[in-house]
């Protein structure tokens, strides 16, 4: 049978390594890899993208973001508000 103190050290022990393998799951910080190709999105592309979408409802994204200088994805937030405030 074990002491106390054994028991104690034992514990001690196990938290050790609980505590490292907890440190291990932490997530590295974001860092950015590739440096940003795109201009900033300005209030005269967000205009153009607009005009489009609303002369042209059926015109795909890729088209519309190929005519005024931007991707896709971009074309989609500026549509769906998410580009409004910048």
């Amino acid at each position: 049978m074990k002491t106390i103190p054994q028991i104690r050290k034992r514990l001690t022990e196990i938290a050790g390594e609980i505590t490292a393998l907890a440190e291990e799951t932490k997530r590295r910080p974001a860092i950015r890899r590739a440096r940003a190709n795109q201009a900033p999105i300005t209030s005269i592309v967000r205009r153009q993208v607009r005009a489009l979408v609303k002369q042209y409802p059926d015109m795909p994204m890729r088209e519309i973001g190929r005519r005024v200088g931007i991707d896709q994805g971009r074309v989609s937030e500026i549509v769906h508000g998410f580009r409004d405030k910048r």
